[in-house]
Formats: C-alpha cells, structure tokens, sequence
C-alpha cells in the first residue's frame, strides 16, 4: 500500500520538488498524497491539469484521521487548467509562500495535446519550471505528478525530461 512518508521525509517538506511519474496515477495514490499534505500543512495550492482531483476522497481521508474534513478542505485552493496555456498562466499567479505546497497534479496532461506546437509546448514548460524553482528558492514544497506521454504523442518525451531537470526527488511510480 502507499505510504506518503515514502515521497515526503521529514528532509523533503519544504524548498523541495517532489516529481512522481509513471505510466498512469491512480485516484488513490493521488488522494492520499494529498490528504497527507492537507494533514501536514497549512495551504495547498492545487493545480489541476488531469481532472482528477477529488474533494470526496480527500474529505474521506481526513475524518478517517479524525480531523474536521471542513477545515482541512478550506486548505486547499483549487485551479483546473484545461489547456497547457491554462495550465501554465495558473502557475504563474501563484504567490510564493514557505508554507504553501504547490501541487500540480497531471502536470503534463495538457501538454502533449498535438495541437499544440511543440515549441509553444516547450515554452510553456520552460516557464513553468521557472514558477517551480522560485517556489522552491522561498523554501515552499512542489508535489508534481505526471504521466508518460501516449503512444500518439510519444514524440513530447522531451517535455518529461525538462520537468525531471527542475525536481530534486524523482520517484516512478510502477503498477
């Protein structure tokens, strides 16, 4: 079974990138990741770029650790991003703060939409590597998971390696 403790030591709760990949990211991986986070910390910052963020679940995972899931649930801010133009502008709102976590749940989802030129794609991923490393530099937590590119769009590899580049821990999450 997952165990939060497993991506977050006490060494990496804050000025750290936390990257976790893998060919697919269950709900239930993710909800108790970020059930973990909610119980830990003081804000969560969620991006959304999957559509998988479950308010239910996270609701769940907090009274089971018999705390009020109202005040955990107001913790959280929550923005869904449909396109990786979105996905990027809601990063770059972001405020810094040492005890926000910033998470960015399917973070490269929206970014290997072949309608979207692949430079455009890039640039946009440069920027957003940006918003992580200064959120790391004011000593806040990046949580990022994100999936291996499809089959169809398999040539966007190189956006998975940018993202590697700006994540101090790598953990590949194997089904």
């Amino acid at each position: 079974m997952f165990s939060p403790q497993t991506f977050f030591s006490s060494a990496t709760r804050h000025g750290r990138v936390v990257l976790v990949l893998g060919n697919a990211l269950p709900r239930a991986f993710l909800n108790s990741a970020l059930a973990w986070l909610a119980l830990q910390h003081k804000t969560l910052r969620v991006i959304d770029g999957a559509n998988i963020f479950d308010a239910y679940a996270l609701a769940r995972y907090a009274a089971r650790a018999r705390r009020d899931p109202r005040v955990v649930l107001k913790k959280i801010q929550l923005a869904r991003a449909f396109t990786c133009y979105q996905f990027a502008q809601c990063a770059a709102a972001q405020t810094f703060s040492p005890d926000a976590v910033l998470c960015l749940l399917g973070a490269l989802d929206t970014f290997y939409d072949e309608s979207v030129p692949l430079a455009d794609a890039l640039r946009l991923l440069d920027a957003l590597c940006g918003q992580i490393r200064q959120h790391r530099a004011h000593g806040g937590l990046v949580f990022i998971t994100a999936k291996l590119p499809p089959a169809e769009a398999f040539t966007r590899i190189t956006l998975v390696k940018k993202l590697k580049a700006c994540a101090d821990d790598i953990h590949w999450l194997k089904l």
